[in-house]
């Protein structure tokens, strides 16, 4: 951006800017259109068509219907590179156009904005197949387990996923040697492992595959795991759902994890014989204290639990109230507002926990352990211009009064009202004077702390609400692809240099 472009840089700190911003820019309505077919001639369904301009980045895409034709719009005029994607579509292999494997030998697609480009073809190869059947040691069938194709860079390529039978078969794969990992994430109380029978990648035995045919017989069995099971409850007796429990090795690695359903039960499965301490996390939204296994506060301080493969554990929880702060949040007049993003701060500036004011600006942030907090009061998604502020009425953290909370009880009264914010506005232009739309401003306090930012309307004018009282630098970014060199104000290159 030039020092041409006229910025209009002032602080209102009493009233909102008395200006409309303007309507997006019309819709760039360049098309591609095609069809994809196999070696036979017949179109293929469902496969995925993704247009990248020249740097890669993704501008567009569609996926072919039943007859392989495909139709990827509101491109505007540029050259472009098409891939075709066969995840969902088959055995089939992806591909560049036009028949080239990479996005750097693709050839160049162009599209007129308002025009249609059509002829972008792909007739696609066949590819392999790797197929086999995965089973638990007593032959039965194991659902969900993911078997997934690496090659021979280590490089993930395609995956297949068990039926109710246990069977699964990796399709698209281009010719070469492959390793076959068997993923039990969703599958119960298994062992992952890699073919066959192997602990990594670097082990795994080597698998062949011929485009167009099918290496069969890649079976597994896989061995069962150890797993922690329980229920939590609330300081009520109550089933606490969506509960994240973790069990971490005594070097604190998070090994497994699971969550409580409706009921508060919940099963950590997979795990490797081993000693373990368990974590039980409430759940965002709810008045419970998180706690270690067995009510402690602390990996440090947790109690062990063992388990060994093929056997499982029964670890209960009964998770205690939490602490809680409401209030109010008004405008001058009294009025309550809405949607302003309270968020709850231990003394060492950590966050705790938020929430948002409803239609009448009340707010109530729940399940904080006893102690001492400060109070943030943020109006960046409030619906009109309003400063935020910390409690009670400071400017920042440091001085910001201290609020009291003690587990099980409510710490009413912490109520704010929130003064007129202030606004930061201009125009961002190019060189030529016109206006760049959906450039980024984003305003800075002296501390480097992010404030505020928005996005220029299609004359280039932005405004940047909800500004406390104070002294603001300003960083502009041009939209992604537009070729403007980002810049502070006044053509500053940087931080410190900005006024």
């Amino acid at each position: 951006m030039k020092k041409s472009a006229v910025i209009l840089a002032l602080f209102l700190f009493c009233f909102i800017l008395p200006y409309a911003l303007g309507q997006n820019d019309a819709q760039a309505s360049g098309i591609i259109v095609g069809k994809v077919t196999s070696p036979a001639g017949t179109g293929i369904e469902k496969v995925w068509v993704r247009v990248y301009n020249l740097s890669n980045l993704s501008k567009g895409q569609a996926q072919t219907d039943a007859s392989g034709n495909f139709r990827v719009q509101y491109l505007a005029t540029d050259q472009y590179r098409v891939r075709f994607e066969t995840y969902s579509a088959g055995n089939y292999l992806p591909e560049w156009y036009n028949d080239k494997s990479s996005f750097v030998t693709a050839d160049n697609v162009a599209v007129t904005d308002g025009a249609t480009t059509s002829g972008i073809d792909a007739q696609l190869a066949v590819g392999g197949i790797i197929a086999g059947t995965v089973t638990n040691v007593s032959s039965a069938g194991i659902q969900n387990v993911s078997a997934a194709a690496f090659d021979s860079t280590g490089a993930y390529v395609n995956s297949g996923s068990t039926d109710a039978s246990g069977n699964y078969s990796i399709q698209g794969l281009p010719g070469g040697n492959y390793r076959l990992q068997f993923g039990t994430y969703s599958a119960g109380n298994y062992f992952p492992e890699w073919y066959n029978d192997k602990s990594s990648l670097e082990t795994a035995d080597n698998i062949a595959v011929t485009p167009g045919s099918t290496t069969s017989g890649i079976n597994a069995v896989l061995a069962t795991a150890a797993a922690i099971s329980g229920t939590v409850t609330n300081a009520a007796g109550a089933g606490a759902s969506s509960v994240f429990v973790t069990a971490y090795d005594l070097s604190q690695f998070p090994v497994k994890d699971g969550m409580t359903d409706a009921s508060g039960n919940y099963k950590i499965e997979g795990l490797p014989t081993g000693t373990y301490r368990v974590f039980f996390e409430a759940g965002y939204n709810t008045n419970d204290l998180s706690e270690w296994y067995n009510d402690k506060s602390s990996f440090d301080t947790a109690d062990n639990i063992s388990v060994t493969a093929g056997g499982a554990a029964v670890i209960n929880a009964q998770l205690a109230a939490g602490g809680i702060i409401s209030g109010t949040v008004t405008a001058p007049g009294g009025s309550g507002i809405s949607s302003v993003y309270v968020t709850v701060y231990d003394l060492k500036k950590s966050s705790t926990k938020s929430q948002q004011t409803n239609s009448s600006g009340v707010y109530q942030v729940q399940g904080l352990p006893t102690g001492s907090y400060k109070v943030f009061f943020q109006t960046l998604y409030a619906s009109s211009n309003f400063a935020p502020e910390w409690y009670n009425d400071k400017s920042k953290f440091a001085a910001a009064d201290p609020v009291s909370v003690t587990a099980g009880a409510t710490t009413s009264g912490i109520d704010a009202q929130l003064a007129a914010g202030g606004t930061i506005f201009g125009r961002l232009t190019g060189p030529s004077g016109a206006g760049i739309q959906g450039a980024t401003a984003r305003a800075y306090d002296l501390n480097e702390n992010y404030v505020g930012s928005v996005t220029s309307d299609i004359n280039g004018r932005y405004g940047i609400q909800k500004l406390p009282s104070g002294v603001f630098k300003v960083y502009f970014a041009g939209p992604s692809g537009g070729g403007f060199i980002p810049e502070w104000y006044n053509n500053k290159s940087g931080f410190l240099s900005a006024t």
